[in-house]
């Protein structure tokens, strides 16, 4: 996942008007995920939502 400074760049450089090829190419970033982060228009970065893959085992987690 691409941290807050990456993402502000990223905005900040289709703002000056570069394309989204040019933006990946200059920052080494997949041009999908150049595009997302220009539609989303934010640059907070989204919190992870996903279930624990081990919370099915967790008391027999504690328990050792």
């Amino acid at each position: 996942m691409l941290d807050e400074d990456t993402r502000t760049a990223i905005l900040r450089l289709h703002a000056e008007g570069h394309g989204s090829r040019k933006i990946s190419r200059a920052l080494g970033i997949a041009r999908d995920s150049v595009r997302r982060i220009i539609s989303s228009g934010s640059s907070a970065v989204p919190p992870l939502m996903r279930a624990e893959r081990a919370e099915p085992w967790r008391e027999q987690i504690l328990e050792l």
